[in-house]
């Protein structure tokens, strides 16, 4: 018996190293599934956001709580428990303590329950009441809720920017995905696909093709002036231009001109005013 125990011990250690093993692998498998890693790091970074929205929402749950409680108990404390109608035993149900009337109304705003049903009981003391449940409702609706989400995405996002791996991939998406645009555009311009192109090759595609050059503005690439365009592409003066210098070239033309950018072009100004000065 002992001998039968201690085998089934064994086993049940072995199962759960397997298991164990197992969330392992799935742990290391995580890494090629970005947008799920993702989801899981902006989660992480969301959690204290997430907290102080959750206190914000019972913040004005509990204000509204303490307002209804106080005029149940007064207006049920008139009554004899005996008399009381069905909407007078809701409301005792619903606004009868302050916990009962935060659960009440965080279930009405959040979709647990119907906020309709919980008017029937409110009505019982004036319209007033009815009035200023409605207006909870919408205040919550219309600002708190949506204040507080707008506020957890945007820390979400600005998550993405401070987190280094999603940083990362994002920037590496958004170049791959602007390489293929970039190899595409080189397609249609070399016609004769001899993985080449030259100055009127480009010329002429971009003068016949008006889907080419809106291809290229939607980019953030100016084709205006096709000459100077080619001369910047064409780095080594070979009079044509391979696949991979349309590419990096296109890449490095992208968008407006960047601080490191202007402070190159101060830097080479610099050299070539002292160069000039020893004259």
């Amino acid at each position: 018996t002992q001998l039968g125990s201690f085998a089934v011990a064994r086993m049940v250690r072995a199962v759960r190293l397997l298991r164990l093993a197992r969330v392992m692998r799935m742990l290391r498998l995580m890494y090629y599934f970005k947008e799920f890693r993702k989801i899981l790091i902006l989660l992480g970074a969301s959690v204290q956001t997430l907290l102080w929205s959750l206190l914000a929402i019972l913040f004005v749950v509990y204000i509204f709580a303490v307002l209804f409680t106080q005029s149940a108990a007064d207006h049920l404390g008139k009554m004899d428990i005996g008399s009381w109608s069905t909407d007078q035993q809701q409301l005792k149900e619903d606004f009868g303590s302050v916990e009962r009337s935060i659960y009440t109304l965080y279930t009405a705003i959040t979709g647990g329950r119907n906020w309709a049903e919980v008017v029937g009981g409110l009505s019982e003391i004036d319209e007033m009441h009815v009035c200023a449940f409605i207006a909870f409702i919408s205040f919550s609706f219309l600002g708190v809720l949506n204040i507080v989400t707008s506020v957890f995405v945007e820390c979400a996002m600005q998550s993405t920017q401070r987190h280094r791996d999603i940083l990362v991939e994002d920037k590496k998406l958004f170049e791959q995905g602007r390489l293929q645009h970039m190899k595409a555009i080189f397609q249609l311009v070399d016609r004769e696909d001899s993985g080449v192109v030259d100055y009127q090759e480009l010329k002429s595609r971009l003068g016949e093709s008006a889907p080419l050059r809106d291809y290229f503005r939607a980019l953030g690439l100016n084709a205006t002036d096709s000459l100077t365009l080619f001369e910047l592409l064409d780095t080594d003066g070979s009079g044509s231009v391979t696949l991979d210098e349309f590419c990096d070239g296109f890449m490095r033309l992208h968008g407006e001109a960047r601080a490191f950018d202007i402070h190159l072009l101060m830097q080479h100004c610099e050299k070539q005013e002292e160069k000039l000065s020893d004259f």
